[in-house]
């Protein structure tokens, strides 16, 4: 399983998933992602969430909100160019 899936499912509280990898600031540093691209990255995994959404009614606007929230939270750890 990918750090992404990981991550992405322990914040879901996916039973058995634990985010065991690298924290955002040192898994991303040196990479040179912008806010754009992190802006990007938020809208693809907000349309992913969506569809997925679509197939797993359990997945709860709640839960895409938390989900999308802590994402927001790691931005500053993530992008260098602000």
């Amino acid at each position: 399983m990918s750090c992404l899936n990981k991550q992405f499912g322990e914040l879901a509280q996916c039973p058995g998933v634990v985010y065991d990898c690298k924290n955002m600031l040192d898994a991303h540093a040196g990479l040179g992602i912008s806010t754009n691209d992190f802006m990007d990255f938020a809208v693809d995994f907000t349309a992913a969430l969506d569809a997925h959404a679509m197939n797993h009614p359990d997945l709860e606007q709640a839960d895409k909100d938390a989900i999308l929230a802590a994402l927001s939270g790691m931005k500053d750890d993530v992008v260098e160019d602000d």
